[in-house]
């Protein structure tokens, strides 16, 4: 003969973990954060709208999507033309200091680490 505990046993363990399955669920889809992550996730497809609605109710989700908006930008961009380009010159001068320094500076190791050993101090 089976024993039905041991069934029963296995069915209340079963039950327990659904129920705390659910549980965790609906604190995950109560968050706010995740409100905020899946509603407009959801909104922006073409055809899964629905996975925003089955959660939420209208007025959640009409709350959340006014909330998420991009604001236009009407700063002026800085794009580097109104100080003129850098010229190739400015370059090699630049990087020319820079290797002045690091050879006759104490830490030349840094140095020959940097630029490889194609370079030699005088």
């Amino acid at each position: 003969m089976k024993k039905k505990k041991f069934r029963l046993a296995n069915f209340t363990l079963f039950a327990i973990f659904v129920d705390l399955c659910v549980i965790a669920a609906l604190v995950v889809i109560n968050n706010a954060e995740f409100k905020a992550f899946w509603i407009p996730t959801a909104m922006t497809t073409m055809s899964h709208k629905y996975l925003a609605y089955t959660l939420y109710d209208v007025d959640t989700v009409n709350k959340i999507m006014s909330e998420n908006y991009i604001e236009q930008n009407t700063e002026k961009v800085n794009t580097g033309k109104e100080f003129g380009r850098i010229r190739k010159w400015e370059i090699i001068y630049y990087f020319s200091l820079v290797y002045l320094f690091l050879v006759h500076s104490q830490e030349f190791n840094i140095a020959k680490r940097m630029f490889g050993l194609c370079f030699s101090p005088q």
